[in-house]
């Protein structure tokens, strides 16, 4: 059977990759290769990790909303992108972290990788300059204020895959110039 879409997995994000494709009709004539693209983007360098996660990292509960305070782990199992290990949160469980400070502009883009495996009330992530903060959320079945939360892709992800949620971020850099004063 003839498809119009294959997935791939298990490629490091954090690595230089080339890729190409070329078809195949009906009587199995293969067409010519396409131009090779890169996962990095001109004039761009491979991607910065702002966190790794780490038995050493000091999470912090995040005030009035962090019920379920040890409802966090580490898992070095279950990994992405490649081999990072990754930080699962469950329960009713809000956490934050330090990253080293950076001020976003209308270039940045954050790409982040989230697997959700049941939907809860809310799922997102939320950046702070300590004065102010960003919250979006991408999964959850909590209609949100779009006062606080920037509702993107809220739905749209299949449970128990890993998208990666970097157009979600790509206006972070707008956002950060329009709503935290520096």
């Amino acid at each position: 059977m003839r498809r119009d879409h294959q997935t791939l997995t298990g490629l490091e994000n954090t690595e230089s990759w080339w890729f190409q494709i070329r078809g195949l009709d009906h009587f199995n004539n293969a067409g010519p290769w396409s131009e090779a693209v890169s996962n990095i983007l001109p004039g761009h360098d491979h991607p910065d990790t702002l966190l790794y996660f780490t038995s050493n990292n000091d999470f912090e509960s995040i005030i009035n909303e962090d019920i379920d305070v040890d409802d966090y782990a580490i898992d070095s199992l279950n990994t992405f992108p490649g081999s990072s290990p990754t930080l699962v949160i469950f329960g009713n469980s809000w956490k934050s972290i330090q990253i080293e400070p950076f001020t976003p502009d209308t270039g940045t883009i954050l790409q982040v990788f989230a697997m959700v495996d049941s939907i809860s009330d809310i799922q997102a992530i939320g950046f702070s300059n300590g004065e102010n903060s960003i919250r979006y959320s991408f999964s959850g079945h909590e209609t949100l204020d779009i006062e606080e939360w920037i509702p993107v892709y809220q739905g749209v992800g299949q449970v128990g895959a890993w998208p990666l949620i970097d157009s979600l971020l790509e206006m972070i850099g707008l956002h950060g110039t329009i709503r935290f004063p520096y």
